[in-house]
């Protein structure tokens, strides 16, 4: 349990390809493949960089604790210290780094477009859109974290920790979300792709993830400071919205798109389920039975016509 939170570290990430869908062509087809090749594609990596690090010495034992695991192999083959070893593994980081640059540039100016942070962090260049606001907003931040953790050691120590809770509480979310849009929005398509495990491969991941929070939480001897840090962080993020956000959050030209087909979509879906619960009812006469039908049918006709004018009405409202 006290390795699994960096056993999981290879897949973090992979959902930061749905942000890439404003950006591709057919994005409903080729971001479920990419996901999927990605997730294939770190499986089989992550078996090998496994069963080649456990077979250099010291063994298995102590991988576990390894932040750099390829450092034993790199000091075997060109017989240098651990520290100089760490800097053939900077490229990769760096790698890392700017692709949470895209994630993170892409969020924040999302947000601010919603209103939940402030518009100035919704700036883009004229030419390529670029969301250079969210982008100089998130490097500040990352930098002060930094300059924090090179102060404050302690700080550092736990940093991993807490953003690996964060993830694992994502994920949890994410796994709930799913189910909730199969139990109530089954005609949505927004993907080509078709999980062939549907909820209960969502409701095994959502294990998966809620053993790992446990494990951060309670197996890494260090009174449980990830989560209270992340307890902490959440509260106040959540008085920065009924403080802030609140009263000025609205939906983007794409959430509008999005709500307004799901609410239209789950009306649908009511009125068919109401439509086969209603029993037919006997009459004495053609006429009578005429007019009984006639009733019912304009009365669901009038229904349908002022949901969809409640519909329409309030996503004018917010846009």
């Amino acid at each position: 349990m006290k390795a699994l939170p960096l056993a999981a570290w290879f897949f973090v990430g992979v959902e930061a390809l749905n942000l890439s869908s404003d950006q591709v062509d057919q994005p409903k087809k080729i971001v479920p493949k990419a996901q999927v090749l990605c997730v294939g594609t770190l499986f089989c990596t992550g078996l090998v960089v496994y069963f080649v690090t456990a077979a250099l010495p010291p063994g298995i034992a102590s991988l576990p604790s390894e932040l750099v695991p390829l450092n034993r192999g790199f000091t075997l083959m060109f017989n240098i210290s651990h520290q100089t070893a760490t800097i053939l593994s900077l490229p990769a980081t760096f790698a890392t780094a700017f692709g949470f640059m895209w994630c993170y540039g892409k969020l924040i100016s999302a947000m601010a477009m919603s209103r939940l942070l402030p518009n100035i962090l919704s700036k883009t260049t004229k030419e390529n859109e670029t969301p250079y606001g969210a982008l100089l907003a998130g490097s500040a931040l990352s930098y002060a974290v930094c300059i924090l953790s090179y102060f404050v050691p302690a700080v550092g120590e736990n940093l991993f920790r807490i953003c690996i809770l964060s993830a694992f509480m994502s994920y949890t979310g994410q796994c709930i979300g799913y189910i909730s849009l199969k139990k109530n929005y089954r005609n949505i398509k927004s993907s080509e792709f078709r999980s062939p495990w549907g909820i209960a491969g969502a409701v095994y991941s959502m294990t998966i993830w809620i053993l790992a929070i446990i494990a951060v939480a309670a197996f890494q001897d260090n009174k449980g400071i990830e989560i209270i840090v992340f307890s902490v962080v959440a509260t106040l993020l959540t008085l920065f919205y009924f403080g802030y956000s609140r009263k000025r959050q609205t939906f983007s030209a794409a959430e509008n798109r999005v709500m307004l087909v799901a609410h239209v979509t789950k009306f649908n879906v009511k009125k068919v389920a109401a439509g086969r619960r209603v029993k037919p009812q006997k009459v004495s006469s053609s006429s009578s039975k005429r007019t009984g039908g006639g009733g019912t049918e304009t009365s669901q006709t009038e229904k349908g016509k002022l949901m969809l004018k409640s519909v329409k009405s309030t996503t004018g409202t917010i846009r």
